[in-house]
């Protein structure tokens, strides 16, 4: 495999991460509230929680292509291979991440998990003070 194939996968790997790391975080704040688990209450978790999907409704708005999509592509293109043509595992990230809809559909379900992300705040507080 070519040095950057296998880069273009580190890539996407972390791209679905990342977003796993959103959609899960929501869904551990939600569940640990009814389950009292303290740490969902964290202020550094629930702000880089908040911050990471930030990031990714701004640059929906402003049709900033993200970071990792364009280090992603650009790998391929230097391996000969387009992101349609990826490997296994590469490829069915790739399905799960890149849906064949319009950029407003997309800035709506960024811009309405922000607000639901927002939102968490009121309905599980997060705790500023530190446990000693």
């Amino acid at each position: 495999m070519d040095i950057y194939a296998l880069l273009a996968d580190v890539i996407i790997v972390i791209h679905f991460l990342y977003a796993l790391t959103i959609i899960v975080g929501l869904i551990i704040v939600y569940v640990g509230k009814f389950l009292k688990w303290g740490f969902v209450k964290n202020a550094t978790f629930r702000l880089i929680h908040l911050a990471m999907i930030t990031i990714v409704a701004i640059e929906s708005i402003f049709h900033i292509e993200c970071p990792l999509t364009y280090i992603e592509y650009k790998l391929l293109s230097l391996a000969k291979m387009h992101h349609q043509n990826t490997p296994f595992i590469a490829g069915f990230i790739n399905k799960i991440l890149f849906w064949d809809l319009p950029n407003e559909f997309f800035d709506i379900l960024y811009i309405a998990l922000a607000l639901v992300i927002l939102m968490s705040f009121v309905f599980v507080p997060i705790n500023f003070k530190k446990n000693h």
